[in-house]
């Protein structure tokens, strides 16, 4: 924690993974620091057979989604897909980890996936680093999909995969001026298909604040799967973002929106099917995160494209805080 104390620690190494399942970790973790980084590399071990399409995205579409809790009951990742959590760390470290792209040949691809806990987008990073001193247990839940999900005709062919995960923390207890008030919250809504539906709820809490949200836009999604399909920039022409107390984002052209995220997170080129609204990047602040206690309503809506497929999906993640209890 600004010590020249901070670390990376290995958790695990080589856990197996049950395909089309969930695999569970607690029992691994080393608790009593403050972690500011968890580290997941996923490791697929493909023999081809007659497997052939590759899909696009493929290894990150493969993680279905990651849930990691405290045994206090935070959810610091509510099921969130690996496709939005390899965006998430892409924004707040503005050059993509590593996600090698799946070919029709026998190999071992690989994906990393780092959960952010200290932001460091933030005016203080720390405000949500992950105190573990807090807790007896944290629980991490992984899944993963199959064979389906890397090659539109898999024929004969078969994958298994394996977890590493490696914590960066600071060496210690956490000091008492910066023990954290707030934890960091990661989520997915339930996403939509935009040729008959216009509008994404959210959730509001009274302990409950938006840091960011997060839309993805594509075509030929699987249903109800959020952030699947193929990512595209021609689902959405404007979105708004609506509360009862006005428009904080009214009406902004999809690509005025996706240009001016390259260049806020200094981005290589522009997210296709991406885009962010960040209520604390101009002054990297907590306050300045949009509280939904005192709305009655919150939602994302848009305008359709001129030429949106058909079929089409409008995914929203969340990046959000809760104070601690």
């Amino acid at each position: 924690m600004g010590r020249g104390y901070n670390e990376i620690v290995e958790a695990f190494s080589g856990q197996s993974l049950t395909q089309g399942g969930v695999t569970r970790f607690s029992k691994e973790f080393p608790l009593g620091e403050g972690w500011t980084r968890m580290l997941l590399r996923f490791n697929l071990t493909v023999v081809i057979g007659t497997g052939a399409g590759v899909v696009a995205e493929a290894i990150q579409k493969f993680v279905k989604a990651v849930t990691l809790k405290t045994d206090r009951g935070e959810l610091l990742c509510n099921s969130v897909p690996g496709r939005a959590l390899y965006r998430w760390d892409q924004l707040k470290s503005g050059t993509p980890a590593l996600s090698e792209s799946v070919a029709a040949g026998s190999a071992t691809y690989r994906l990393i996936l780092p959960i952010w806990f200290a932001d460091p987008l933030a005016k203080v990073p720390f405000d949500t680093v992950l105190d573990t001193a807090r807790y007896s247990s944290i629980n991490l839940e992984l899944q993963v999909g199959d064979i389906n999900d890397l090659y539109s005709a898999p024929g004969t062919a078969t994958v298994t995969s394996t977890v590493d995960c490696f914590i960066e923390r600071g060496r210690g207890a956490v000091p008492k001026k910066v023990r954290p008030a707030f934890y960091v919250e990661y989520g997915a809504r339930v996403p939509v298909d935009p040729n008959s539906v216009s509008e994404i709820l959210l959730e509001r809490a009274a302990n409950l604040a938006y840091k960011r949200l997060m839309i993805g836009t594509a075509s030929s999604p699987t249903e109800g799967t959020p952030f699947s399909g193929t990512n595209s920039d021609a689902v959405l022409s404007t979105v708004t973002l609506e509360h009862d107390g006005g428009f904080p984002y009214n009406r902004v052209i999809w690509s005025l929106l996706t240009n001016q995220n390259k260049q806020d997170y200094s981005l290589e080129t522009a997210l296709v099917g991406t885009a962010l609204f960040d209520h604390v990047r101009q002054d990297g602040s907590l306050n300045s995160a949009m509280y939904s206690g005192d709305k009655s309503r919150l939602s994302l809506k848009w305008a359709n494209g001129g030429s949106m497929p058909n079929p089409a999906q409008v995914s929203l993640a969340y990046e959000a805080v809760r104070p601690l209890v």
